[in-house]
């Protein structure tokens, strides 16, 4: 019975990408970009393995604190299968569910290449690559190829641009293993928008909240997408209608049903079997918890949040929003990714500072509007010359912030700024 743990995650994902694959247009963007996409895969599989695998080699990093939490974890659980039957494994895991924000939940994840690799610290940390950050990549990589139809030379920068995420690596190198729900956010964004205007989706909307709450019992901070999500999706929805000029009582009541759907099947689940959840986030003073790491200048997470993406990457995004406002295009999408970031931000900084891994709940918002940004500039430039060159300095620019986040062991893990974004600052204000 214990076999079940251990392909409980694997089965998730398959199931989450199996509906996704029969419910959405992404069917065809497979069958037609199959090669790109396997070739994408590839390239994930072998640079993140070799260049993780010769990092946390050569590193001398004793895992502490947050680093070496979910580490702990699963090793306990590992020691804990080998002398427990399945139901005392299975009370034990739904208990730490209830009760402790380390839960052996999202630990479980990683029990079938931890046991196939082995328990190292850093076969750990090559197990959160493979089994969290590639399927997550893979995932929005396809979603942007079908969101998009972008054409070779983007492909290729958005390629790059999501493999070198640093943003996305920078908490997996140091232990974190909240980048799982990365995924199901990318899947949650994707099942939201394949939804038609014409009647409500019951199935998907269930989905959709089972994922909503899924990503919550991995880590209990992610409930900030979670009221962001439905905030950015009625809202972008009403854009978007509005922008058709096909907003009517009829259009809103769908929008609403769907969105309701999903919220009671979470909300359901969660009142009946995880009351201790509700009871703690009803009940507790986060900010008072939390007001030991807060910074008394506000403005300093505005700053924060600018190096940590490094600038050229939110002035390429500003660019990208204000061409499809002022053009009136891909406004469904656009909205919904610049109301989430900026609603988790503001939530999140009015209870506490945010963290490196704390960004997790924005990476894919800020990874589509990117590309957005990086698609819109073609848009303005239209001379071929001037375009590849441009495309070209992205390239550069996300290669060398890459380098410059990396090429020591002296990353500020706190706060993930990086060397290139600060040495920007001053060029990218003007």
């Amino acid at each position: 019975m214990n076999v079940i743990l251990y392909l409980f995650y694997p089965f998730l994902v398959i199931f989450t990408l199996a509906y996704i694959y029969r419910k959405t247009s992404i069917k065809e963007t497979i069958k037609k970009h199959w090669k790109i996409i396997l070739l994408f895969f590839l390239c994930n599989i072998v640079f993140l393995n070799i260049y993780g695998y010769f990092r946390f080699q050569a590193e001398d990093f004793i895992p502490y604190w947050d680093h070496a939490g979910y580490y702990k974890k699963i090793l306990e659980l590992l020691s804990s299968i080998s002398y427990n039957d399945f139901p005392t494994i299975l009370h034990n895991i739904y208990e730490s569910m209830l009760y402790n924000d380390y839960s052996y939940f999202a630990a479980s994840f990683l029990l079938l290449p931890m046991h196939i690799l082995g328990i190292s610290y850093p076969r750990y940390l090559i197990s959160v690559l493979n089994f969290f950050i590639i399927p997550t990549n893979l995932l929005l990589f396809v979603f942007l190829l079908n969101q998009f139809k972008l054409d070779r030379k983007l492909t290729v920068i958005t390629s790059l641009a999501i493999l070198l995420f640093t943003s996305n690596l920078a908490p997996t190198f140091y232990g974190y293993i909240s980048s799982v729900g990365m995924f199901f956010i990318t899947a949650i964004i994707i099942l939201t928008f394949s939804r038609s205007h014409e009647n409500v989706d019951i199935l998907s909307d269930v989905i959709i909240g089972l994922l909503l709450l899924l990503i919550v019992l991995i880590r209990r901070w992610y409930a900030y997408f979670v009221v962001a999500y439905f905030i950015s999706a009625l809202f972008s929805e009403i854009i978007q209608a509005i922008n058709e000029k096909k907003l009517s009582i009829n259009r809103l009541k769908i929008i609403l049903m769907n969105l309701f759907i999903s919220g009671i099947t979470a909300s359901v689940i969660l009142g009946v079997w995880f009351i201790p959840v509700v009871r703690t986030y009803l009940t507790n003073d986060y900010s008072s918890s939390y007001s030991a790491y807060a910074l008394t200048d506000e403005f300093q997470y505005i700053i924060r949040f600018y190096n940590h993406y490094a600038p050229y990457t939110i002035w390429i995004i500003l660019i990208g929003v204000g061409y499809d406002f002022i053009h009136r295009q891909n406004l469904k999408l656009t909205s919904f990714c610049l109301i989430s970031t900026s609603i988790i931000f503001i939530m999140f900084t009015r209870i506490q500072q945010i963290d490196t891994h704390h960004y997790y709940l924005m990476n894919i918002a800020m990874l589509i509007l990117l590309i957005n940004g990086i698609k819109n500039l073609v848009y303005i430039i239209k001379n071929p010359r001037i375009i590849k060159t441009v495309l070209i300095s992205i390239c550069f620019l996300i290669v060398v912030n890459f380098y410059c986040c990396f090429s020591t062991n002296n990353l500020d893990e706190k706060s993930a700024v990086t060397f290139f974004s600060r040495t920007l600052i001053s060029l990218s204000v003007f």
